[in-house]
């Protein structure tokens, strides 16, 4: 390889490189007019402001391709803003969607509260009430025909009740029948009973007829306030008992036998005794204790509008039917039996 001096600043270069590697002058003795000696001597000392031909050089044109990226970049900024207006979108879609979840689930737990959780927490605060004999129940506070009839309600069917006065309650009665839906209307106060008495009540009779025949509500509820002023009750289990909250006596249960039926004699007579002039008779029934056999006899009059008045307890002899009774010329209770027996023994409630 032969050595040559560039022509631009006398440095020795090979015969073959295409520029000079001090000052970059190509080795081409048409294409560059010779420099005089004084400014290559001076080469050496400054070098770098004869480098100002490089801009043209291709080591500089190589470096065009990343002269062009910056033009791409618009693109990726593009596609970088995209990213937030989406999420933005799906932001305020997400807070849309809980809003009207919220409106939504707001009116729903209004409905709820208003139609379903208020009326059954109502039912369930509610007291209960009981027919004491089957009772109508009605549309309105009317009681004279039929057109207002809704159902006749069994003796002892439960009673929500709403409403209640001297005169009338506004109850809900609930059949027993799945079938049924639950009724709305109003039935007559004087003929309910809370679930205590319904129980005391159920316990007095010894059969069904005894039931059937005692089945008026004024009788029904002399016997009631007879049975509390003894502190006695009918049969009826511990269990039964305390959840009447009555008191679980076993020598201290007393029942209504009707051990001919319906056929007198019996253990029970109505007959207008104390007033010929009543509009209702009086009664006069037996009760026996179920554990020792001993029997009373409970004695009721009734007003005409039936308010009823226990006008006396009686021993009574442990055989026998009630055939007959009266008021004697000194005003107390005198009783003729099936036997020839007569008792006359008075003590008042």
């Amino acid at each position: 390889m032969a050595f040559i001096k560039c022509r631009s600043c006398g440095y020795q270069i090979s015969s073959f490189a295409k520029f000079c590697p001090r000052c970059g002058a190509p080795n081409n003795a048409e294409a560059v007019t010779p420099a005089p000696p004084a400014q290559a001597a001076n080469q050496s000392i400054l070098p770098q402001p004869v480098q100002q031909p490089q801009p043209v050089a291709k080591p500089q044109q190589e470096v065009q391709p990343v002269v062009t990226k910056p033009q791409v970049e618009p693109e990726v900024i593009t596609i970088i803003e995209d990213k937030p207006k989406k999420s933005r979108m799906w932001l305020w879609l997400l807070l849309v969607a809980l809003l009207l979840i919220l409106i939504g689930g707001g009116i729903g737990g209004y409905f709820y509260y208003q139609n379903v959780y208020l009326p059954e927490k109502i039912d369930r605060e509610a007291p209960r009430t009981y027919p004491i004999v089957n009772l109508v129940l009605r549309q309105t506070k009317m009681a004279d025909g039929d057109f207002n009839k809704i159902t006749t309600i069994p003796m002892g069917g439960e009673l929500i009740t709403y409403e209640q006065d001297n005169e009338w309650a506004r109850v809900k009665y609930v059949p027993n029948n799945p079938n049924e839906k639950p009724m709305e209307g109003y039935v007559a106060s004087p003929y309910l009973i809370d679930k205590s008495d319904l129980y005391l009540l159920n316990s007095i009779f010894g059969d069904d007829d005894a039931r059937d025949v005692l089945a008026t509500t004024k009788v029904r509820k002399a016997l009631l306030e007879a049975y509390k002023g003894l502190g006695i009750t009918g049969k009826l289990s511990s269990e039964v008992a305390e959840e009447a909250g009555l008191e679980y006596t076993p020598s201290a249960q007393w029942q209504v036998y009707l051990r001919n039926g319906q056929r007198k004699p019996n253990e029970v007579l109505f007959k207008r005794a104390m007033n010929p002039y009543s509009e209702f008779t009086d009664l006069l029934v037996l009760i026996e204790n179920v554990q020792t056999g001993e029997r009373q006899l409970i004695y009721a009059t009734f007003d005409d509008d039936e308010t009823h008045h226990i006008r006396g307890v009686y021993d009574a002899p442990r055989s026998g039917m009630i055939k007959d009774y009266w008021i004697d010329s000194d005003g107390d209770l005198a009783v003729k039996f099936d036997n020839g027996y007569e008792y006359i023994n008075y003590y008042q409630l």
